[in-house]
């Protein structure tokens, strides 16, 4: 991935996604196959334009078909590329209104709560995304799946509120529900893909640093102490979500158990910083995994590529088997411990 662009070449970025959207938008299945691979390598190799999250309001005459007396901001850059990426076609709005109109779900308490303080910090962020829509988005999410209660679990909201500060709100549930239940419905069942997450992330951090591994397991600290709301949340959770955006590009280019490299690509970043804390302190706490401990997005993408990269290199076919299933099948038999 490029680390700098001119101002020039970002402008051409910019078109070329442009146009493979428009291309996208008018093509047959087979041609919509070929953008999206197109799509992907441009991620992979040149990222999304510095300005791929600037949302522009739509036309006044679209705003009574939309939302009703409310100013209405079109999908970004980012968020088009996301919907093609998750191959969502056009937005049913009566289906998503229909949804709405059902009101509190059964785990409207539990979706209140988290709503009010997801991203509460982030200015950007509340300047485009309310309380309401996400609680209207969550709660619509609860009746699709059928009302049960335990529909919402923790973390749901931090996994919500990337498509909403991207896309408009009937496209942000599109997105959110076929995320949840086609890339990674092991994460927010149970949390059984988190779990395995934990255990994937163990093996990795031993593979490509062995002397890191060694010393957090000296303090007996495991990632369910330490990382489970970077793993919950495929790193959503690092502010601001501006940057957290772009990892979630190869993300859903490439596969949710991306969330995992990113997580050990920070850990190796710090991994002097980490291995010399005292006996008297714990090298890492949550909080600081959290907030990302301080590696640039740009840095942490790098590095987890080359991680991948070492993990090919070494022929770990077993556990780059399990890194990428992880998200929708159980690990294999044998294989949850390093």
């Amino acid at each position: 991935m490029e680390a700098v662009r001119s101002d020039s070449d970002d402008i051409q970025l910019r078109l070329e996604y442009e146009t493979l959207i428009y291309h996208h938008n008018e093509s047959s299945i087979s041609d919509a196959n070929s953008i999206r691979e197109s799509i992907k390598t441009l991620i992979a190799t040149r990222g999304l334009p510095l300005n791929a999250n600037i949302r522009l309001p739509f036309p006044s005459e679209f705003h009574s078909e939309i939302q009703p007396n409310s100013p209405t901001l079109q999908c970004s850059l980012r968020g088009q590329i996301w919907k093609i990426l998750l191959r969502i076609g056009h937005t049913k709005l009566h289906s998503y209104a229909q949804l709405v109109s059902l009101g509190a779900s059964k785990d409207s308490e539990k979706i209140r709560i988290d709503a009010l303080r997801t991203f509460r910090a982030d200015t950007d962020f509340i300047s485009r995304v309310s309380e309401a829509s996400l609680n209207r988005v969550l709660n619509a999410f609860c009746h699709s799946r059928g009302n049960q209660s335990g529909c919402y679990v923790q973390s749901m909201s931090l996994l919500c509120a990337p498509f909403l500060y991207q896309m408009t709100e009937p496209d942000a549930f599109l997105a959110f529900e076929k995320f949840v239940s086609c890339y990674a419905p092991r994460y927010v069942t149970r949390y059984s893909g988190v779990l395995d997450g934990f255990r994937i992330l163990e093996r990795i951090l031993d593979v490509v640093d062995r002397p890191l591994s060694d010393h957090l397991i000296s303090y007996d600290l495991k990632p369910e102490v330490y990382a489970f709301p970077i793993i919950s949340t495929l790193n959503s959770c690092v502010p601001p979500i501006s940057e957290s955006s772009c990892l979630w590009d190869i993300c859903l280019a490439f596969g949710v158990y991306w969330g995992i490299l990113f997580t050990v690509a920070r850990l190796i970043e710090c991994s002097a910083k980490l291995r010399e804390s005292s006996r008297s302190r714990a090298p890492l706490v949550t909080r600081e995994l959290e907030l990302g401990l301080g590696i640039p997005y740009q840095r942490v993408i790098i590095s987890a590529f080359d991680i991948m990269n070492q993990l090919f290199r070494d022929q770990n076919k077993q556990l780059i088997h399990d890194l990428i299933k992880h998200p929708v099948e159980p690990l294999q038999s044998g294989t949850l411990f390093p």
